[in-house]
């Protein structure tokens, strides 16, 4: 079974390009939201970012349609591939049209390597981690 969740994001004024879209460099920081959030419900929100740290290595961003200021929005956040040393995060960021339906604006994936930010070296996907990945 899929690991991952539904997390709401909020548009701020200063996300905006000049023509009262989100601006497309902001979508990281959407997705490093969701991120967050996804690995504290999943993981905790107390671990060693120093030893069981991520480096993110690539994103893939499909944009569909554009996000306003006044937009209820949500990401989707779902764990894909599990490797050796690395995982993928798909997500998906929706909003919230006028009749009530949630139409895709945003799509794509995030490639992140474990990384021991001490020592400066890759790592397995720690056990625990992997653990709570892979069950039911």
């Amino acid at each position: 079974m899929a690991k991952g969740g539904k997390y709401p994001l909020h548009v701020r004024f200063r996300d905006l390009d000049s023509y009262g879209h989100v601006n497309n460099a902001v979508y990281l920081t959407y997705l490093e939201e969701g991120r967050m959030m996804l690995f504290k419900e999943l993981v905790g929100g107390n671990w060693d970012w120093d030893r069981h740290g991520i480096l993110l290595v690539k994103h893939e961003i499909n944009y569909q349609l554009p996000i306003l200021l006044h937009d209820e929005v949500q990401i989707e956040l779902i764990l894909g591939n599990v490797g050796t040393k690395s995982f993928d995060v798909n997500f998906e960021i929706t909003k919230k049209r006028y009749d009530g339906e949630w139409v895709r604006c945003t799509y794509g994936k995030t490639v992140a390597v474990c990384f021991d930010h001490k020592n400066q070296t890759t790592t397995p996907v720690p056990d625990e981690w992997r653990a709570i990945f892979d069950a039911d």
